[in-house]
């Protein structure tokens, strides 16, 4: 459903895009390295940002609402293990502890450079010099999420800790 509504959405954009003619003067429109969107014919482009825009907010919206109801379903099942158990067991943060704080620095994390993205994104749209810098920019900030996710993941995990402590002992070792 998701993908069929995107596909309505942007196959105006696969429309109206050209190939490149000067990078440095472009009128309302997305100007990227090779290709270029201008003309939305007799749709406003305000009109097509704003559905994106919308369409944008709603999904991160069910993200974190999502995000949230796991941080108080683990924040539950953690309240009941300690009634269980003994607090004296163990001097470690439990599991719920380390997937909470998982959750909560993975959609933080997402929340903040998909925004970003699209903060530049809508800059660059309206802006009638195109600046390079900005485009860089905000590509460093589209790669960011996908890039620090992974480790932001193996921070808690014990196999690639055991990993890495095995690795040092046996550099030391040689």
């Amino acid at each position: 459903f998701s993908w069929f509504i995107n596909l309505i959405i942007y196959v105006r954009v696969i429309e109206t895009v050209v190939a490149k003619t000067n990078g440095s003067q472009v009128d309302h429109g997305y100007s990227q390295a090779y290709c270029e969107a201008t003309e939305f014919g007799n749709i406003k482009p305000e009109f097509f940002l704003s559905i994106i825009l919308i369409q944008d907010l709603f999904f991160v919206t069910l993200m974190m609402w999502t995000s949230l109801y796991m941080v108080i379903l683990l924040y539950r099942h953690h309240k009941v293990v300690q009634r269980l158990h003994s607090p004296s067991l163990s001097s470690q943060s439990s599991p719920e502890c380390k997937a909470t704080e998982n959750i909560l620095l993975l959609a933080s994390c997402f929340v903040f450079f998909f925004w970003g993205n699209n903060f530049v994104t809508l800059y660059e749209f309206y802006a009638h010099e195109k600046m390079t810098s900005l485009r860089g920019f905000n590509t460093v900030l589209t790669t960011c999420y996908p890039t620090i996710s992974p480790f932001l993941l193996m921070k808690n995990s014990k196999v690639i800790s055991q990993f890495t402590s095995s690795q040092s002992l046996l550099r030391i070792t040689c």
